[in-house]
Order: structure tokens, then C-alpha cells, then sequence
């Protein structure tokens, strides 16, 4: 991930560079990948803190609030040190973690300064449509207003967002259930790159859809994205083969 911190540098706040996926785990054991959450439509904070960071200490409960109250926005902590040249540990993070009540929030040792930025704090903002970098800068304010931007609206509860879809290899067609009760507007089929490689409107009205897919679609994963006319968007990850 070090070849990030130089692309990082050259973003304006508002980017359009696109991140590849990784995946870290807290020091619980438990793993969550970027592509995973951007993959259920959900927008990503990543919040670069300096655990000797008097800045970063300061922004703590305003990022627990945020987290708390918005859980259609994902929040990770990437923790590292500002000042000392000493690898970030558990201790570390977990004391963080129990001072500053982030029990909604991922963190992690982020040993090797992926997330560094250009200082402490740093927040990027990734977006779920295309995997872009929308936000980096030291503005918490801004990040958050920007997150909640690209959140799918009305949706408060995860488990609501995730699609029911499946694929049909014999006849290369997605097989989707629909949510009921919603108007819906569009499905949209993108890479892992956030690329989107086939979009079409959509026309029915019965709980279950079949959307024959275009022969230039190649095995692999793909992001599945259902919106409504309503602005919410659900989405899953189905495989191509």
C-alpha cells in the first residue's frame, strides 16, 4: 500500500482516483476489506489518527458520534503514531478504543502508514457507485458532510441495503428479488475497479427479476447496484463464470 501515500499527495480534495482494495483486522481478529463495504453500497471513512495526536484526540468524539448516529457511512480508524517512530500495537489501539468509546468504529494498527497522508489527522472519503477517492484532507466536518452525500438515503439499517441476487450462468442473466414496496429506477453492474460495465432501467413491477446480461461481460466479480426512484440503492456481489 505504500505506492498510495504518493498518489494520495496528488488528490484535490475532491478526487477521482480510484483505490484498489485491501483488507485489514482489528485486534480482535475480526477482517473487513474496502471492496466488502463498498460492495453493500455503503461509503467509507477512513479516519488517519496519530495516537500521540493532540488534534486527533480532540476530533475523537465527534467521530464516535458520527459513527453512531449514521451507520449507513462505515467508519475505520487507521492508527499509527505522529510523533514517536514506535510501531503502533494493540495496547495502543485498544487504550484508544476504550478511552474514546469508538465501539462502532474499525480500528486498526496501521503499521505500515497506508493511511499517513500528509499529517495527522487525515479522513478520505471513498464512494460505494465507482470506489473513487471523494474527500482527503483534515476537515472532519467536511469528510463526514461529504459521506453522507454518497449514503443511500432513507436506509438506516445495513441489513436492508444488502440485494437479493443471484446469476444464471446457462443463460449469462442476474436473477434479482426485489424489495418490496420501493419504485425502481435502475440496475447497474460494475467492476471491482468500480468501473460500471452495464446499466439498464428497470421495467417491472414483479417481485423477481431476470436482466439478460450483454456477451462482453468476462468471468469475474462484479458490484450489483439497485436503485430506486427515491434515491436508496442496494447492492450485493455476485460472481460471473
Amino acid at each position: 500500500m505504500k505506492f498510495l501515500q504518493v498518489a494520495f499527495v496528488l488528490m484535490t480534495c475532491i478526487a477521482t482516483a480510484q483505490t484498489p482494495d485491501a483488507a485489514y483486522t482489528d485486534c480482535d481478529g475480526n477482517t473487513e476489506s474496502i471492496y466488502d463495504i463498498l460492495g453493500q453500497g455503503t461509503p467509507l471513512i477512513i479516519a488517519s489518527k496519530g495516537l500521540d495526536c493532540s488534534i486527533c484526540m480532540g476530533q475523537a468524539s465527534a467521530l464516535k458520534t458520527f459513527s453512531e448516529a449514521h451507520p449507513e457511512v462505515r467508519v475505520w480508524g487507521a492508527m499509527s503514531y505522529k510523533y514517536s517512530g514506535a510501531q503502533p500495537t494493540c495496547t495502543g489501539v485498544n487504550a484508544w478504543e476504550s478511552d474514546y468509546a469508538w465501539n462502532d468504529i474499525f480500528l486498526f494498527a496501521d503499521v505500515n502508514k497506508d493511511w499517513e497522508g500528509v499529517g495527522y489527522p487525515t479522513y478520505y472519503v471513498i464512494s460505494p457507485v465507482d470506489s473513487s477517492f471523494q474527500y482527503q484532507g483534515s476537515s472532519f466536518s467536511q469528510a463526514s458532510a461529504k459521506a453522507l452525500e454518497l449514503a443511500p438515503t432513507g436506509i438506516l439499517d445495513k441489513e436492508r441495503v444488502k440485494l437479493n441476487v443471484f446469476y444464471d450462468a446457462p443463460a449469462h442473466t442476474l436473477q434479482l428479488n426485489l424489495p418490496g414496496d420501493k419504485q425502481l429506477k435502475t440496475v447497474m453492474l460494475a467492476n471491482l475497479m468500480g468501473q460500471v460495465v452495464f446499466e439498464t432501467p428497470v421495467q417491472s413491477l414483479e417481485k423477481t427479476l431476470r436482466i439478460p446480461l450483454s456477451g462482453n461481460i468476462t468471468n469475474g466479480i462484479y458490484l450489483v447496484f439497485l436503485h430506486s426512484t427515491e434515491g436508496e440503492m442496494y447492492s450485493n456481489k455476485i460472481m460471473v463464470k
